[in-house]
């Protein structure tokens, strides 16, 4: 969508146009574009309480699987969205569900590639080629004046992939020593759909932190930013990183005000600092009073799972369940409090 024309504005008409047909007429509007930052921002303002923004993003690995021809596992993954809002552990799951060697093939290449279309139809090398295109156009649109700092934030960016984020290894790469900076880069990788955020919270408590983490929304521009295909090194990171990219989907399209973030384990001291302790719950999903915390493990055997920190805070802020989001197939635990829940069906 243009933004500009022969020095004039003409989104603005194109907007007004767009809000009187739909007071007037009744007329609804599916209003596309790739500048995601620009529809957030003037699209949205354009069009007070009128417009509602929706991230289209690469495809989900439910939606591949569907694809190709294994259908019966889409009506399951609707199924992890009710268990958001459940009271108490379910009794009934699909336990017919079999993680077959096709399925684990997909998902190796998901987690190679990614889910960006152009990419997933294609072959080869074609794959990261279509990866390639889609990270050079649309950063270049947001920093092209600064396009070396802006890539080499990129690129540590991906290094740390849902870890905890530090500046110090920005800020060696670059010689750089202005958050602010760091920080502009970032906004627009978020504004434009490429990142995703989670911070600490602590439910019941006044507690703060100035950490957070940051996720690529498609492992296809992990692997083409580090150079890695072999996701063996990287593979907690990657699957951490898919499921944070689909609870936040997931939580955007809710109509209720909700918050993801994780939880830090914590004490006090005489002085009353707060200092932070080893592990920590992966998610906490926070919608009014509903709180829901999630684990995410790579193993597929339910006996190589700890899941001492996950029952601990289910026990100290006195929640109905958790969820273990593993390789594995569903699986309810009413003694433990927990649910067992593929994340290949987020």
């Amino acid at each position: 969508m243009p933004s500009t024309f022969a020095g004039k504005n003409p989104c603005n008409k194109i907007f007004d146009a767009i809000k009187y047909s739909f007071d007037h007429a009744k007329i609804s509007f599916i209003v596309s574009g790739s500048n995601p930052a620009f529809l957030n921002t003037v699209a949205r303002k354009r069009l007070p309480r009128r417009g509602q923004l929706i991230a289209m993003g690469g495809f989900s690995l439910p939606e591949i699987l569907s694809y190709s021809g294994i259908s019966d596992l889409h009506s399951v993954a609707d199924e992890f969205r009710s268990l958001l809002f459940d009271s108490a552990v379910p009794e009934v799951l699909n336990r017919n569900l079999s993680l077959t060697s096709e399925i684990a093939a997909i998902i190796q290449r998901y987690l190679q590639i990614g889910g960006l279309p152009l990419a997933h139809l294609a072959s080869g090398s074609d794959s990261l080629e279509a990866v390639r295109a889609v990270v050079d156009r649309g950063f270049e649109s947001i920093h092209s004046d600064n396009l070396n700092f802006s890539d080499l934030v990129l690129v540590e960016l991906a290094k740390i992939n849902s870890c905890e984020f530090t500046y110090s290894n920005i800020f060696q790469r670059t010689g750089e020593r202005r958050r602010d900076k760091v920080n502009d880069v970032i906004k627009g990788l978020i504004e434009h759909g490429y990142l995703v955020v989670k911070r600490p919270v602590f439910p019941n408590e006044s507690r703060r932190s100035y950490l957070c983490v940051y996720s690529y929304t498609d492992p296809g521009i992990i692997s083409y930013l580090t150079g890695e295909l072999d996701i063996s090194a990287s593979i907690g990171a990657r699957i951490g990183s898919v499921v944070h990219t689909r609870l936040s989907h997931i939580l955007g399209q809710m109509p209720l005000k909700s918050q993801l973030g994780y939880f830090k384990p914590f004490l006090v001291d005489p002085s009353g600092s707060t200092r932070f302790m080893l592990g920590e719950v992966d998610f906490v999903i926070q919608v009014g009073h509903r709180i829901v915390p999630i684990e995410v493990k790579t193993t597929s055997n339910l006996s190589q799972i700890d899941d001492s920190q996950l029952r601990a805070f289910i026990k100290q802020y006195r929640v109905p369940y958790g969820i273990v989001l593993y390789g594995g197939v569903p699986f309810a635990d009413p003694q433990k409090k927990l649910v067992f829940w593929p994340w290949w069906l987020v």
